[in-house]
């Protein structure tokens, strides 16, 4: 089994997180992610996205993935997202999203971490690497339970929301990443 061992400690969240947005990040990339917040709030609302969400999202989060996500029927965007965003189970939305054109593992965990109101990770290589793992696993629902379960331990311990957890995963490798340059 894969194992994390957190690189960050819960206290070291909030500043990590706060330094995000200063670092490296333009503005239309702090835009982009508002709206893609904003998104995630009307989608726990009506648990569902649109095609239009669905795009905006996959903006945010790798926009080289948008053409293969514009492939998608626009009714079948809606019944495959509510289905997803409807689950009780942290592994049933996953191969329920990548049933969609461009939605591998990282896209789906985005539509979970946004749209669910239950905290999830974010599939990325810097938040695996801030969990204590320099490689990226082979994604599978192991892997995905016991990521999602060091998040959730994190999150708990360090008392913050999901996405200021997330910012502070990224931000820790990104610093890591500088530090050894």
């Amino acid at each position: 089994m894969t194992k994390f061992c957190p690189m960050l400690g819960a206290k070291d969240v909030r500043q990590l997180a706060s330094a995000y947005v200063h670092d490296l990040k333009s503005k239309s990339h702090e835009e982009s992610e508002e709206n893609a917040i904003r998104i995630g709030v009307e989608a726990q609302r009506t648990r569902r996205l649109d095609y239009e969400q669905l795009i905006e999202l996959g903006t945010w989060k790798s926009p080289r993935i948008v053409p293969l996500l514009r492939r998608n029927d626009r009714a079948e965007v809606i019944e495959v997202t509510q289905a997803a965003l409807t689950a009780t189970s942290d592994v049933v939305p996953i191969p329920v999203l990548m049933s969609l054109h461009g939605v591998g593992w990282p896209m789906a965990s985005v539509v979970m971490h946004l749209c669910m109101s239950d905290p999830y990770p974010i599939v990325d290589y810097r938040a695996f690497r801030s969990l204590g793992r320099e490689e990226v696993p082979n994604y599978s629902h192991a892997v995905w339970r016991e990521y999602t379960r060091v998040f959730r331990d994190l999150l708990h311990q360090s008392g913050v929301d999901a996405r200021t957890l997330d910012r502070a995963l990224w931000q820790h490798s990104y610093e890591q990443d500088q530090a050894s340059r």
